[in-house]
């Protein structure tokens, strides 16, 4: 409900006050739908890029002013360029919708989940510190692998996730420092061979070949 009240002179000089109501209920449902429409993406129902940065800076934030135990990961489809020129892009958004739900069974309620890229991911924990992320990853990356992507009778598609694990710091004045330690941490899962969680540490500096 809307109130407007608005000052109105009678002809008799008499001063009085109009009140005005309007029932705004289907305008903030809208409202509602279309915020959400521009947060969520559209194949996975979960946080789209955008969103999830925005979160990930209040995370941050909040982290220089509270200091809670926060692990940030990054995660990303193995050989997915396989699955989609092998099965065509229909095929490797059932592959990208299936991995997302099989992430989300095994995160807790407040963990903030997002699709950054194509087939890359990132996920906020908190209250949890490197040992907890470790765990959390390695669930992750075994009910990815253990859950093969059924899409008929005929067809299956076996997905396994690279991980990389990193620490929110006092020195992370932004998001790049998290997302380029993450980043580095995941590509040393892909070099290790795939299918692996990594936690980041500093020799893997500048490691995204």
């Amino acid at each position: 409900m809307e109130s407007i009240l608005k000052p109105f002179t009678l002809d008799s000089g008499e001063q009085v006050v109009i009140w005005n109501a309007r029932n705004i209920t289907e305008k903030h449902h809208l409202e509602q739908k279309l915020r959400q429409l521009s947060e969520i993406d559209t194949l996975t129902g979960i946080l789209n890029r955008r969103a999830f940065m925005n979160c990930l800076s209040d995370k941050v934030e909040s982290f220089q002013i509270f200091g809670m135990n926060t692990s940030f990961l990054m995660l990303d489809i193995d050989r997915f360029k396989l699955v989609n020129d092998n099965f065509g892009h229909v095929i490797g958004d059932q592959v990208i919708t299936h991995v997302t739900k099989t992430c989300q069974e095994e995160l807790r309620k407040h963990d903030i989940f997002g699709r950054i890229g194509g087939e890359e991911f990132a996920i906020i924990l908190h209250d949890a510190d490197q040992d907890q992320a470790y765990e959390i990853a390695e669930r992750l990356r075994e009910a990815v692998d253990n859950n093969v992507c059924i899409l008929d009778e005929n067809t299956q598609v076996h997905t396994t996730i690279s991980v990389g694990i990193t620490q929110f710091q006092p020195t992370d004045t932004d998001n790049k420092f998290l997302l380029t330690r993450s980043d580095n941490a995941m590509y040393q899962s892909k070099k290790q061979g795939r299918n692996q969680v990594t936690i980041y540490d500093n020799s893997m500096h500048g490691n995204t070949d």
